[in-house]
């Protein structure tokens, strides 16, 4: 039997919404938006994963913490977001 898959859960403002149970394969949901050590504040998302590549090489628990779960913010899943960055990071 296989682990799943770390992805991406957008976060909503709902009434009644639940991070953890919008959790699509029952991983723990992380949310790394703004206002979190992992929010994305570059202009772009090359300058984010640039900068996420070169963090991760001087505070390597920065990414390990993110590491098997799944992430979250409220970029609509449509679009590529930071996310995605992290997600490839972490768990490569």
């Amino acid at each position: 039997m296989t682990s799943p898959i770390p992805c991406r859960v957008q976060r909503k403002r709902t009434r009644g919404f639940l991070l953890q149970q919008a959790s699509p394969n029952g991983l723990p949901v992380k949310y790394v938006g703004r206002k979190t050590r992992w929010g994305n504040y570059c202009d772009s998302l090359e300058e984010f994963e640039q900068y996420a590549e070169k963090r991760a090489k001087v505070e390597p628990e920065w990414l390990e913490l993110l590491r098997g779960l799944n992430l979250s913010c409220f970029c609509g899943l449509d679009v590529p977001c930071h996310c995605d960055i992290l997600l490839r990071l972490a768990n490569a």
